[in-house]
């Protein structure tokens, strides 16, 4: 019965340790994410400026003026 118990309890701190690591992986690949979240709005604000300017559109944020004939 006491091999029964300590076998237990083992099993029971290497379940806590597991868990343990994975949540600390969890939260570590979160903020990952959220980081590549950023950068991909980044690069999608860039790109939608970028399109703008080639079609001839005001870019985001900018008056309404007319544009310059060349």
């Amino acid at each position: 019965m006491e091999t029964l118990t300590l076998v237990s309890a083992v099993s029971a701190m290497f379940a806590a340790a597991g868990a343990l690591f994975n949540g600390w992986m969890i939260a570590k690949l979160s903020g990952r994410l959220d980081r590549l979240e950023g950068r991909v709005g980044a690069i999608e604000a860039t790109l939608q400026t970028l399109m703008a300017a080639l079609i001839g559109r005001a870019q985001p944020g900018a008056t309404n003026a007319p544009a310059r004939e060349p």
